[in-house]
């Protein structure tokens, strides 16, 4: 999924990743899913943070992106 916060998380407004679970008004993203293009527009390697919780409050918008 590729997500927009209304308020930056870790100094990044979008994220691209799989959405791994949703609890207590909490989503988890595992950026590790995201492609190396994506990756690199986000300005994330590999050695970064993996896995990111966002307030499901803080998401501006949210999109579902296929898995080919």
């Amino acid at each position: 999924m590729k997500l927009m916060t209304r308020q930056p998380v870790n100094n990044n407004q979008h994220f691209e990743g799989r959405l791994e679970s949703f609890r207590d008004g909490r989503l988890t993203l595992d950026l590790s899913a995201a492609s190396k293009k994506s990756r690199k527009k986000m300005g994330t390697t590999g050695a970064e943070q993996q896995k990111i919780e966002i307030e499901f409050a803080n998401v501006e918008k949210a999109n579902l992106v296929p898995e080919i």
